[in-house]
């Protein structure tokens, strides 16, 4: 209740009182103290304790309205510094501003630790988010269930990332039995099993892999990552448009890997179906010493392939040449 409202009720209330009990008996009253006679109206014996009563309620209540009152003064002085405080933090300055309130004081730390990620002695659960943001950055995988993230929640997706990037058999059983991609940590899961995962499970994805992606499965053949025989190397290039460069890159995994009518076999097949595999058809003849077949394949138009047929001249004149930085 406001003071001022308070004391006109309670004068109001004196007021009637008193005339109430004037109007009921107006006579007085005589109080005796040892020696002394104190004799007063009745009306007055009665109003007395609670006038008394009245101007200790009324000390009371100023006595805390003060109160009240220094405490906002400080917090709408703590307020229009915070603002200050706040510019400072995003202009990444130390601030040397003072905050008198408590309230303030445990807001100017927690904004500060917003940047900093520095804990906060007694704030156990603000602490503990700092460790998990840690975790979070450094690709580890947190529990967030407690704080029931949805699911598209910037640490939500974070977390999921990083669950991927540590977990093969996590990455592949998200995308397992996914014909499409559907996001973009499918895609990152995708990418997983193919660079990480062994050939069963790389294998057994349903969805289509484009030429790059199975490049990359190449490459791990050739790092000695993942192991293929002609079958699997021959299945991984059929329904992929792969242009000369990347039929060239691949032959000349293969020719290192595998037996060479493995590979003859299988660059004759895809030269006679796609004229872009017909560079690393020659490149592999030469690698493997075909001269004869390689100069049939050559023809008699002598503007083209002119380094396949720098290489037969070199043989000509017993000049060997580095086949893989050579053909390019």
């Amino acid at each position: 209740m406001k003071i001022k409202l308070f004391i006109f009720a309670s004068l109001l209330y004196i007021v009637i009182l008193g005339a109430f009990v004037f109007n009921v008996n107006s006579q007085d009253y005589t109080l005796t103290l040892g020696a002394y006679d104190i004799v007063l109206p009745v009306v007055v014996w009665i109003l007395l304790p609670v006038v008394l009563l009245f101007i200790a309620a009324v000390l009371h209540m100023s006595f805390y309205g003060l109160l009240r009152y220094l405490k906002y003064k400080n917090f709408f002085s703590d307020a229009k510094k915070f603002e200050l405080f706040a510019l400072d933090l995003l202009l990444q300055k130390e601030s040397h501003i003072f905050f008198k309130t408590k309230e303030f004081k445990n807001a100017a730390a927690l904004s500060s630790s917003l940047l900093t990620h520095q804990k906060i002695p007694d704030f156990d659960k603000f602490n503990e988010i700092l460790d998990i943001l840690s975790e979070l950055k450094e690709t580890k995988t947190a529990n967030l269930k407690k704080f029931k993230l949805p699911s598209d929640n910037a640490l939500s997706l974070l977390n999921e990332k990083n669950h991927i990037l540590n977990d093969i058999n996590y990455a592949y059983s998200r995308i397992k039995n996914k014909k499409e991609l559907e996001d973009e940590l499918d895609i990152l899961a995708f990418d997983k099993v193919l660079t990480s995962g062994n050939l069963e499970q790389i294998k057994a994805l349903k969805a289509s892999k484009n030429s790059e992606q199975i490049c990359a499965i190449f490459r791990r053949f050739d790092e000695g990552s993942l192991e293929l025989n002609g079958t699997d190397f021959e299945s991984f290039m059929k329904d992929n448009a792969f242009d000369e460069k990347q039929f060239l890159k691949i032959a000349k995994i293969g020719v290192k890997k595998l037996n060479p009518d493995s590979i003859i076999s299988i660059f004759k097949r895809f030269k006679n179906e796609n004229i872009e595999a017909l560079r690393a058809y020659l490149f592999v003849l030469a690698e493997l010493s075909m001269y004869d077949e390689l100069r049939l394949e050559l023809g008699n138009d002598e503007s083209k392939f002119q380094d396949f047929r720098i290489v037969l001249l070199a043989r000509e004149h017993k000049k060997k040449i580095d086949l893989f930085s050579f053909i390019q």
